[in-house]
Formats: structure tokens, sequence, C-alpha cells
């Protein structure tokens, strides 16, 4: 209830707010609500493919308690690798009981899903609810760096990204993995709350961690904006400031402890060890040989869909109204998590399809 009462998620008091801060603040807002309309309206309320196939089935095994299919045709047919005759696009065999299938998705959105069903409530409405929460955190992260017109206009232009609007309308985990992300930032940025920004931004971590575990390395990136952040540039002493950042820094690697536990031990249930996956072994999915191409396709595809304009964001540490000291720093860390995100995904499988640049959202 107290982070829900935060300065940080709406005005205290609406009477000390500029006209033009109102303005950006009703412009971010009816971009959150078309959003979630837009995903609403137009969304798929179906599985349309093995992705999505995979999230709902795991969702519906693990709001059941637990994360196998039985299939004992699998056990008793006379050839050999008979398991694979039964496993659907999606899922594989599971290395635990030989009679067995399980999906090959992370546990992230699956268990928003499962969570939803508890509640009675559609878990096709996740996507859609979680893409105008990445809307409304867009504007608040914008406000937090540098004011109210840029976060409303960041907000605008999450809301009409072509990619955003294209994942916005499946049961997938893109737009989700963009707005728990985006959940952590804005928690790692802090306002006025100590140290215990960091311990909220490593349980929103833990979250984004289930959800795309192979951008775990953005957490390096959030930890030294946490430790920024709790350092501040108060009048304290330097020793203590560096104590608290310390503190902050400790509190959110904590917090990304039960997220890191539970995928650990469901890799391990599902797959029968903690470094196993459901895609397959790690160096068939990333290869030094993938960079190049994909170095060439990403920026393709996004000068393609959002115009060469998206460049311009290099240049927002230096025209930022608060552009100085730490809120310069704290802009190019931003950058830097977009550039980690990138980067995450160069030595990734090469697609041949536009649509691709999903995995990017978060940097987005």
């Amino acid at each position: 209830m107290t982070l829900l009462r935060s300065r940080r998620w709406w005005p205290s008091d609406w009477s000390l707010v500029s006209m033009n801060d109102k303005v950006a603040w009703l412009v971010a807002g009816t971009a959150a609500l078309a959003t979630a309309a837009v995903g609403v309206v137009f969304g798929t309320f179906a599985a349309g493919g093995s992705d999505s196939s995979c999230y709902l089935i795991e969702a519906r095994l693990l709001a059941h308690g637990t994360s196998h299919i039985e299939q004992p045709l699998a056990q008793t047919a006379p050839w050999p690798d008979a398991a694979w005759t039964f496993v659907p696009a999606g899922h594989v065999p599971s290395q635990i009981s030989p009679s067995a299938i399980v999906p090959i998705c992370p546990p992230g959105l699956p268990l928003a899903m499962a969570a939803a069903r508890a509640v009675h409530v559609s878990e096709f409405l996740v996507v859609p609810l979680l893409g105008a929460l990445a809307v409304w955190l867009t504007f608040l992260i914008g406000r937090r760096l540098d004011g109210s017109l840029t976060g409303a206009a960041a907000a605008v232009l999450t809301a009409c990204s072509p990619i955003f609007l294209f994942q916005l309308v499946q049961p997938m985990t893109d737009v989700p993995a963009a707005a728990w992300w985006l959940l952590v930032l804005l928690l790692a940025l802090g306002r006025g709350e100590g140290t215990r920004g960091g311990l909220t931004a490593g349980l929103a971590g833990s979250m984004a961690v289930l959800t795309r575990p192979n951008l775990l390395p953005l957490a390096g990136i959030v930890a030294i904006l946490v430790g920024m952040t709790a350092f501040g540039s108060d009048r304290t002493a330097r020793r203590a400031r560096l104590y608290r950042a310390a503190h902050a820094v400790g509190l959110f690697l904590l917090g990304l402890v039960p997220g890191l536990l539970v995928f650990g031990w469901l890799q391990h249930a599902m797959y029968g060890s903690l470094l196993a996956n459901g895609y397959g072994r790690a160096g068939e999915l990333f290869d030094i040989r993938h960079v190049l191409p994909n170095l060439r396709l990403y920026p393709q595809w996004l000068v393609a869909t959002h115009t060469p304009f998206l460049a311009l964001a290099i240049a927002a540490p230096a025209v930022m109204r608060r552009g100085a000291s730490l809120g310069g720093a704290r802009a190019w860390l931003c950058l830097a998590f977009a550039a980690v995100t990138f980067a995450c995904y160069l030595p990734y499988r090469v697609f041949d399809a536009w649509w691709y640049i999903r995995f990017l959202l978060p940097s987005i």
C-alpha cells in the first residue's frame, strides 16, 4: 500500500500540478487506457501458434499444481524415441518421466496467467493489462528522468510502436517482459524512499527474470542504477552514502533470489537440471556466428518499422532538461540498458522476419 501511495505513481495533490503537467498526465493515461482497449478488442483469445499454446497450456498446468502432461502411449509404443511422436509443438518429452511431456517456455507469463485464473480473470487479459502498464510506466520513467511532457511523449510513442501493438494482441511473453523490466527501472530510479527501492526493484526483477531468463544480465545495469540512486547527491558523509548504496544494491540482489529459486526449481522439475531448458542446448541457441547477421537485421527492421527517429535516443542525455550530474548519468544507464538488451540477442538464432524485434521490446 505504501508503494501504491507513492508520488511516483500519481500526484498526491492535483491542485499543485501545473496545467502542462495535468495535460501530460491526461495524455499518458489516455494512451495507457487505449492500449488496454486495443489489446482486448483486437486480442487473440486463442492459442494461435506453438508459442502461445505453450504459455497457455503451462498456465493451466501450473494452476493445477503440476508441470507435466501424461502421455501413457509414449511408454507403450514399440518404436525408438516414441515419446516424440506424441509431443505437440511447443513441448518436449520429460526427462523425469518417460510417459510425460512438458512445455518448453519460461514460467513468468504462465505464472501470471495462472494467478489471473485463480481470481477468475481470463488469462487472455494478462497481456493487454501488462501492455497498458508498460505504457504508463514509460510515462513515469520519462517523467522521473526529465519531466512530464517527455514522459507523455514517450508513452504515446510506445503505444504507437508497430512491434508493441503486434505483440499486444497475442498471448505471448514479449510485452509482459517489457512491462516487468520497465517496472524494475522505475523502482530502481527511486524517489525519497531510501534503500527500499532496491528491494522492490529486485522483487519486480524476479518476475522479469522468470518471464525472460536470458535477460538476467540487465540486472547488472539495474544494480548500478540502484546504487547510484541510493548514493544520491545530498550532504551526508561520503562513507554513509557508500554504505547506503551498498545496502540498496544488496537488497536489490536479495529481491532477485525468489525468482531465481522458483526458476531453478521449475527447471529441475520439468527438465531434470537447473541448467537445462526446453529450447535446446545453449550452444545450439547462441553462437558467435549469429552476431553479424543479427547486427545487420535488427537495426534494419527497427528503422523500417520505427523510422530513423528512434536513433535520436542516443542524444537524449545531452539535451534533457535534467541532463547534468545524477540525472544525466541515469539517462546514460537507461541507454546502456537498451544496449545490453540488444547485445543479449546478437548471438541468438538468426530469424527471417521483422517481428523478431519483439525480443528488443524492453529496450524500445
